[in-house]
């Protein structure tokens, strides 16, 4: 697993993940709050915050030295994100649409697993 997924290559993955995401949120806000019947507002607010995280993990995907405390505080990060997604899910579960709940779902799927990832290689020393 290591040598597929080596911190590096989680790194970057984490980072062009969070980028596309913001990237495609933002530019289709309107239309994909009207097809996942979500506030258009929270739909921009979650895709600055993955542009801002995308930004924090690319940085630290081009470091040669990566600080153990910065890339505890990328996994922190992630799992404040799974917690956001899935509360955004649950308070908006009686009026977003089956793909907009799909989504938030996939969103804290892919996010709890990069998190996950990141944390083995982290604690595994293989940095």
């Amino acid at each position: 697993m290591y040598k597929v997924f080596p911190l590096q290559r989680l790194l970057w993955i984490d980072g062009i993940a969070a980028l596309t995401s913001g990237c495609i949120v933002l530019l289709f806000t309107t239309p994909l709050s009207g097809f996942f019947n979500l506030p258009h507002q929270v739909l921009q607010v979650m895709a600055f915050i993955s542009l801002g995280y995308a930004a924090y993990s690319l940085s630290l995907a081009q470091r040669k030295v990566k600080p153990i405390s910065l890339l505890k505080l990328l996994v922190f990060a992630n799992g404040a994100w799974v917690i956001v997604c899935l509360s955004v899910m649950l308070f908006y579960s009686y009026t977003a649409t089956f793909y907009g709940i799909i989504y938030l779902i996939l969103e804290a799927l892919l996010v709890a697993t990069l998190a996950f990832l990141e944390w083995k290689q982290i604690m595994s020393n293989k940095l």
